[in-house]
């Protein structure tokens, strides 16, 4: 079995924290918006180019987390390889514990239109809000009680089509607790 050879690129773009310092990028004169503007395939707009983390805007996204950089870095070394692997995006979340109490926000928490369709509750000692777009979970909130929110990343990710569930008016942590 033949292995398929691999270039090293010699050009990297880093960047720490959540403002990525774009200058070398722009003097060799990489597009840059809010960060390295990349495609599906994490590739700058030169051809030998990638960018992951910080740095990396897709689809007018800056990630700004560790676990989102990291799936990149993958992603763009697969292609680095000539794989032709594509990121799809990740809906961004943000976990956080405060005096005991759980609070995770994911994806698009507020709706752009009235395209969108909110369903949210406070039951009990937490609340919950589920964002929709065309029937599908675009984004959550959870205060309180954050056990659904691994399934609502996973159905955010997948967009599951919830049609079936929202014509029945299911409360929100009803159908938090279905994910």
């Amino acid at each position: 079995m033949e292995m398929p050879e691999l270039r090293l690129r010699s050009r990297r773009c880093r960047a720490t924290g959540v403002r990525p310092n774009s200058h070398l990028a722009r003097r060799v004169g990489i597009e840059v918006s809010k960060g390295v503007v990349v495609n599906y395939h994490l590739r700058t707009s030169h051809p030998d180019v990638f960018a992951a983390g910080d740095i990396a805007e897709h689809r007018g996204l800056l990630y700004g987390s560790w676990a989102a950089a990291r799936y990149q870095g993958s992603i763009a070394g697969m292609n680095a390889a000539g794989l032709g692997v594509e990121f799809g995006g990740l809906p961004r979340s943000n976990p956080l514990k405060v005096l005991g109490l759980d609070l995770v926000s994911m994806g698009q928490v507020e709706p752009e239109d009235g395209s969108y369709m909110v369903l949210e509750e406070e039951y009990d000692i937490a609340y919950y809000r589920f964002v929709f777009h065309d029937s599908r979970l675009v984004g959550a909130v959870f205060v309180g009680d954050a056990s659904a929110a691994a399934g609502a990343r996973k159905h955010i990710e997948q967009r599951t089509d919830f049609s079936k569930q929202l014509r029945q008016s299911v409360p929100a942590h009803q159908f938090a607790w279905g994910l």
